[in-house]
């Protein structure tokens, strides 16, 4: 799928054909990360705790990030220990809280009252790169003051940093997918549309046709194997945010996702990142017109998620960033990274050689060139994620090549 009608047409890429083998996915499993591994390239194994959440908060202003903000204290109360000491025990009277409470709320957005202003920020929207309020850009100085960074809604900023889990795999087998599509009881009773009447009419007497001819043929397992991309953008928060998301069948080489991420409000966009996205103002305007447009992250990772399980091997290429803006969590051992995999390689540290997936791609995949599509203009157009995930993909089959069959 083509976001930008000015890209230059390129020579078509020849890519790898892999079969759909036991020993292939055995094959896969033995490229895939530990936790610790994992956890040292940036990703996440485990949801972030509070503490973790408050260093994210944001002055609802200026967007800058306030790293000493402290929830107030009723927000973190356990009924034990206060959330910023929890050694110091919390045995205080009704009044004195209330009073720690208000002084705590104080000092967390008032931390700085001897400067005159501290917080600059413009309080129109940014519109074809220049504020409504004061005509500046984005690089402008705020036009509005305030004597104190305002923070912002800490149970907004709890539900935006909420990771989800891959969902938990479910055996397909044919006995399964019958008992998980049909609508029998369990004593064998059948409570869907056109059910007979009388004593045996709820009953059938061969139970596995009837459920077999009720089978929905939507219904289809999750995928082995995929390899993923996505394309980020900044926001009006100084934030990245999904704007692409592309998918790919790592054995069929099937597009299973392709689509632009519209962010959701609060999440305006203030630059799409272009140079390296490939994904232009008009080339979003033109998908939410439309209808071709996934609405928010949330949407994007559900969609995801229909497609995928605990036990479906993710392949990306520095995937750390890609997982927290889908905040998604999946298990370390079902997890490859191409760009870790050429760690393993001796001579990629001693010539300390470029691990960017084009420098990568061409080096490990027999001159395979990704990334160098041109505009009519002449221009660098950017990156094409479809392109991207299969380059990743590529990536993997030249290092399953290295495994022998035995």
């Amino acid at each position: 799928m083509a976001f930008n009608n000015q890209v230059q047409p390129k020579i078509p890429i020849h890519w790898s054909e892999i079969s759909q083998t036991n020993i292939n996915l055995e094959k896969l499993k033995l490229l895939t990360h530990t936790n610790k591994v994992l956890n040292r390239e940036g990703y996440l194994t485990q949801p972030l705790t509070e503490r973790e959440i408050w260093t994210k908060m944001r002055c609802r202003n200026c967007s800058k990030k306030l790293k000493t903000y402290r929830p107030p204290l009723h927000l973190s109360y356990t009924g034990t220990s206060a959330y910023y000491d929890e050694d110091k025990p919390f045995g205080l009277t009704a009044e004195q809280r209330y009073a720690l409470e208000v002084a705590t709320a104080q000092a967390s957005t008032y931390a700085t009252l001897d400067v005159e202003h501290t917080c600059f920020f413009h309080d129109g929207r940014l519109f074809k790169s220049h504020y409504e309020c004061c005509g500046g850009t984005s690089k402008t100085k705020g036009c509005c003051s305030e004597i104190a960074h305002a923070p912002g809604d800490p149970t907004e900023l709890k539900q935006e940093w909420l990771f989800y889990s891959s969902p938990e795999h479910i055996a397909t087998s044919p006995l399964a997918l019958v008992q998980a599509t049909t609508p029998f009881t369990a004593r064998g009773h059948y409570t869907g549309p056109n059910r007979g009447s009388g004593a045996r009419g709820g009953r059938f007497q061969n139970k596995a046709q009837i459920s077999m001819a009720t089978v929905a043929p939507s219904i289809s397992p999750k995928r082995l194997a995929v390899s993923l991309d996505c394309e980020m953008g900044t926001t009006t928060l100084l934030t990245s945010t999904l704007i692409r998301l592309t998918v790919v069948d790592f054995f069929t080489r099937e597009i299973i996702i392709d689509s632009l991420v519209a962010p959701a409000p609060p999440h305006y966009i203030l630059h799409y990142n272009t140079r390296y996205s490939g994904i232009t103002f008009s080339a979003m305007r033109n998908a939410i017109r439309s209808g071709n447009v996934i609405h928010g992250v949330d949407a994007a990772r559900k969609l995801l998620f229909k497609h995928i399980d605990s036990e479906t091997i993710v392949i990306v290429h520095g995937g750390d960033q890609d997982f927290t803006t889908l905040r998604w969590i999946h298990p370390a051992d079902r997890t490859i990274d191409t760009c870790v995999l050429e760690d393993w390689d001796p001579e990629v540290k001693e010539k300390k050689l470029r691990k960017r997936l084009k420098d990568v791609v061409w080096r490990r995949c027999g001159g395979i060139k990704i990334q160098n599509a041109k505009l009519i203009n002449g221009r660098d157009a950017g990156h094409d994620s479809v392109e991207d995930a299969l380059g990743c993909r590529e990536i993997v089959v030249a290092w399953l090549r290295m495994i022998p069959d035995e």
